[in-house]
């Protein structure tokens, strides 16, 4: 499972029924999602969370391996400039991209650090969002 979408489906289960998505365990699904999340105009306030949070923890470990799968990114990797990027592509590119951004990183930081990292989002978005919109 790739970086992006693991945080995506994190982040799903963490805040479930607030996106009006729903998640499922397929890659496809999950990239979807994400993209749903990120650039429907419905769901703006949680996207604008889930950049809140993707810049407050920082994974400079990232920005590296992100210029080298997702075509056309280069220089400062924030939430912005991964919404932007979402809401340009297809589900099929943005598969694409997360599957090398999921190889190189498991070969260099390990499965874990992804582990850790998508738990990290995860109970940032869910302490950021309304109460009513938590998970019970």
């Amino acid at each position: 499972m790739s970086f992006i979408t693991f945080l995506s489906l994190q982040v799903l289960l963490m805040s479930a029924y607030v996106f009006g998505a729903e998640s499922s365990e397929s890659e496809e699904i999950g990239a979807q999602d994400m993209k749903i999340l990120l650039c429907d105009e419905k769901n703006a306030e949680v996207s604008k969370i889930i950049l809140g949070c993707f810049d407050e923890i920082n994974l400079p470990e990232y920005s590296s391996i992100v210029i080298q799968c997702y075509a056309g990114l280069n220089g400062e990797i924030n939430g912005q400039v991964m919404r932007d990027w979402y809401c340009a592509h297809t589900v099929d590119e943005i598969m694409k991209a997360d599957e090398c951004s999921d190889e190189l990183m498991i070969a260099e930081k390990g499965e874990e650090f992804l582990k850790e990292s998508a738990e990290l989002l995860g109970e940032c978005v869910e302490s950021k969002l309304p109460s009513d919109k938590r998970r019970k």
